[in-house]
């Protein structure tokens, strides 16, 4: 089992990889969905706003906000893996996009953070 300082070292990567992702994703992405592992993880980050009710755990639940962001818990996805999603009215707005530029639309995308 790893030490204390290990498991910091572990977080901070993961917290700096989630980010990275969503900084890539953000002109297509406005939302993400993450494992409870990846929530406890982001709670240290400062750039995190978490406003998640410990009671209101039901399904998929909104949990804070993150670099633009709305974040919410699954505690159903997989531990090393996140998906990025888009709300109706950004998905239309991309897709427009997309249909211009006569590229490919992506509603969601899944990510592995390891």
């Amino acid at each position: 089992m790893g030490s204390s300082k290990d498991y910091n070292m572990d977080t901070w990567i993961e917290i700096d990889r989630i980010s990275k992702v969503m900084e890539e994703e953000s002109d297509r992405f406005n939302y993400i969905i993450i494992s409870m592992h990846m929530y406890n993880a982001l709670l240290r980050s400062h750039e995190f706003n978490s406003y998640f009710n410990h009671e209101e755990i039901e399904g998929i639940t909104e949990v804070g906000s993150m670099k633009g962001y709305r974040v919410f818990l699954d505690m159903y996805q997989k531990p090393d893996e996140i998906l990025l999603s888009c709300d109706v009215a950004s998905s239309r707005d991309y897709k427009i996009d997309q249909i211009l530029e006569g590229t490919e639309f992506i509603k969601e995308k899944r990510v592995k953070i390891t």
